[in-house]
Formats: structure tokens, sequence, C-alpha cells
């Protein structure tokens, strides 16, 4: 393979994984609607399905650091820049880059605005339980047995 293939390799795997990660923000974008409804089936069916494709997402990243070392090591470079190939394969490479770049800046924006809702709700049930465990402390105090197994007002014998 001569090098303008390779980047072009490279730029394969990196746009193939910018198709994944459309994926992961939409998986992510259907996770805030289940958190918001509370639908935690749902929730969880969805992360199970989003960790495929994270893993997936894995094994293409690491096919691509096995890709990218060979050639840095082949050609004797310390960046893609550096490689002698047409300037437009190259761009094409920086493209790609870029839109994963903003795929995951999506996905992390998303992440911190359901981490929030899940926060939300994670304090609302606090509370409840508090007001819950409330409740039970002052109705227990109706309900208290007597320990005095006698009368309250019959005299003992002596």
């Amino acid at each position: 393979m001569d090098k303008k293939e390779e980047v072009k390799a490279l730029t394969f795997l990196v746009r193939e994984k910018g198709k994944l990660l459309n994926e992961i923000v939409d998986f992510t974008n259907r996770q805030t609607k289940f958190i918001e409804s509370e639908d935690m089936n749902k929730l969880q069916n969805v992360i199970e399905k989003k960790q495929r494709v994270i893993d997936r997402v894995d094994r293409i990243d690491k096919g691509f650091s096995k890709q990218f070392d060979g050639i840095k090591k082949k050609y004797n470079i310390k960046e893609i820049s550096e490689i002698d190939v047409d300037r437009d394969v190259l761009l094409e490479l920086k493209e790609e880059t870029k839109k994963v770049y903003e795929l995951l800046n999506d996905i992390k924006k998303i992440e911190a605005k359901n981490k929030d809702i899940m926060k939300e709700n994670l304090d609302k049930v606090k509370a409840k339980v508090k007001s819950v465990r409330h409740g039970k402390k002052i109705t227990s105090g109706y309900y208290k047995k007597s320990e005095q197994n006698y009368g309250y007002f019959i005299d003992k014998n002596k």
C-alpha cells in the first residue's frame, strides 16, 4: 500500500467512527427522553444498545491507532501532516477528524444535560424518602407500646 492509500485507510476509519458517533448521539438523545419520562426499562435498553456501539468505536480506535503508529514508524514521522502525499488527501482526513471532534463535543453536552436531569430526579427521590421517614417517625409516636405491664392507677399491695 502506498502513502496515499494508507492515509485514505485512516480517513475511512475516521469516517466509520463518525457514523457510529452519530448513532451514539441518537441514543444519547433517546436517553434524555427516557430520563425525563422516568421510563427506566427503556432507558436501560437504550444504554445497553449504546454500549454496544461504544464497543465498536473502541475497536475502530484501536485499529486506527495501530495503523497510524505503523505509518509513523514506516515513514519516520511524528505527525500525519509530515507525510508526503496530496494535500487533498490530508485535508479530507483533517475534515473527517474535525467532524468526529464536533460529534464528541455534542455527546459530551447531551451527557452533561442527562447527568443534571438524573441528579434532579435523585434529589426529588431523596426528598420523598426523607418525607416518608419523617412521617413514619411522627406516626410511630401515636402507636407507641406502653412499657409498663401493670395498671397506672392501681396501687401495689405491700
